[in-house]
């Protein structure tokens, strides 16, 4: 390893570290919230730490000597260790197609700029899916500056649900089923290397609306994330990226999604707090109690 990569890896260890985004915080408006990313802000700290070991840049135990201070139990320790190998599969991808995502994402802006010229009409589920990513411009100078801009959008859209003021549930319940989902359509897709493609518009809707209904916290859009793995399938046909590279990013996608599912049915224990689905709402957060969230 190069001198200037151990700093590229570096930086985006002080990028994880640092997530939730300080600019997350001087929006929250009660304590709750403010607990609330303090917690993810420790958690990201020592998925920060488990990436200098596993990127040898530097030597220790962190996750050891965290589950045995109490911090984390041994779940927790492969939840980490697990999510580090996600990114690093990750990693390994956006630096081959990086240049694919920056004209990909012209290309869609370009599409969509000129939809009214086009004999037919876009679909909507097109135009829903692909906003919230298009009306950004691209600006990333290198794979390095993509990747960390995914970590930081993955974590701070996780957070950022407790600072609506509308309702928002996190339930545990459907989180199971919805990644359920999600691994059976990356399995169904591995069947021929390539990710399933509906056959209908039907069938497009259908997994749209399986989707809100299990993640009814996420907007159905696209981030930067979803862009590269589109952009992958391209990468594989054109032989510039491998098929065991996008397998092996598939099958730590469906361990996590697993892994989710196991967490959710965790009983509790001395060294497990046992995970419940909950609700926020203008900055409060309340439990379920008998499949009902009571607010104070």
């Amino acid at each position: 390893m190069t001198q200037k990569e151990r700093e590229v890896l570096e930086k985006i260890a002080q990028v994880m570290e640092n997530l939730p985004s300080e600019s997350l915080l001087a929006k929250c408006w009660t304590e709750e919230q403010k607990d609330e990313w303090q917690k993810r802000r420790k958690w990201n700290i020592l998925i920060a730490q488990a990436w200098r070991e596993e990127c040898n840049l530097v030597k220790g135990d962190g996750l050891d000597i965290a589950i045995k201070n109490k911090e984390i139990d041994k779940l927790e320790k492969y939840g980490i260790e697990l999510f580090v190998e996600y990114y690093r599969s990750l990693l390994e991808i956006v630096k081959i197609v990086e240049p694919y995502v920056d004209f990909f994402h012209s290309f869609l802006r370009y599409i969509v700029s000129t939809a009214d010229c086009l004999s037919l009409p876009l679909p909507q589920i097109f135009l829903e899916f692909f906003r919230k990513i298009l009306i950004q411009e691209y600006s990333f100078d290198s794979p390095y500056e993509l990747f960390s801009e995914i970590i930081k959008e993955n974590e701070d859209d996780i957070f950022s649900v407790c600072l609506t003021k509308s309702y928002q549930e996190v339930s545990l319940k459907k989180a199971e089923i919805g990644s359920q989902l999600i691994s059976k359509f990356l399995f169904k897709g591995m069947k021929n290397g390539f990710y399933y493609q509906p056959q209908s518009f039907d069938e497009i809707e259908e997994i749209k609306k399986q989707i809100k209904k299990h993640f009814p916290w996420v907007y159905f859009s696209a981030s930067w994330q979803d862009m590269v793995i589109t952009v992958s399938q391209f990468a594989v046909e054109d032989k510039m990226l491998t098929q065991e590279a996008l397998d092996e990013f598939n099958e730590l996608a469906m361990e996590t999604c697993r892994l989710n599912g196991t967490v959710s049915r965790k009983r509790k224990s001395k060294t497990w707090d046992k995970r419940r689905s909950l609700a926020w709402k203008n900055g409060k957060k309340a439990y379920a109690e008998g499949g009902v969230y009571k607010f104070p």
